[in-house]
């Protein structure tokens, strides 16, 4: 049986172990707001993207909440990521738009960045991260790309998103 958040999100969706089955990724009840929150935000994103693209794309989710050893297990070393707060979710997209594209329509929105915190585009998703306790819940707006370097993953600050281009 499935929990439905929104109109085609479960809280099932919102907390898949994805590869790592091994591990229990039950959150607290004190993160239900949060995961419904990204959850309506992730609506809004595929909402988006199937009127840009004049088809409907159903939302999919890599990751959505992570506990502390999911959010290991997928190589993450952020100990303020915001997926351990029920804030943040890895979106995919068919592979005919690809992440990138994906990336620049939301970004390009006039509104949808009003609320969130970053946009990241990464490891073939778009990561939605919401605002967080880290940093007093305030939305930065950051927009982030992946580049990889001899030390690793890195996401430099692409820009930070201003409403005035809206």
């Amino acid at each position: 049986m499935s929990t439905p958040l929104t109109e085609h999100i479960t809280l099932e969706m919102m907390t898949t172990s994805g590869k790592h089955p091994e591990i229990a990724n039950t959150p607290p009840q004190a993160l239900a707001a949060n995961i419904l929150r990204t959850a309506e935000k992730v609506e809004e994103a595929f909402a988006i993207l199937s009127a840009a693209v004049g088809r409907r794309i159903l939302p999919s989710i890599a990751y959505g909440y992570r506990c502390p050893a999911l959010n290991t297990a997928v190589g993450s070393v952020s100990t303020t990521s915001a997926h351990l707060e029920g804030s943040g979710a890895d979106m995919h997209v068919p592979d005919d738009i690809g992440a990138h594209q994906f990336w620049d329509i939301l970004r390009n929105h006039p509104t949808f960045m009003d609320t969130v915190d970053q946009l990241i585009l990464e490891r073939g998703n778009v990561h939605l991260g919401m605002p967080v306790a880290a940093h007093g819940y305030l939305a930065r707006r950051e927009l982030r790309t992946e580049t990889r370097g001899p030390d690793g993953l890195h996401y430099p600050l692409f820009g930070i998103w201003q409403a005035a281009h809206a």
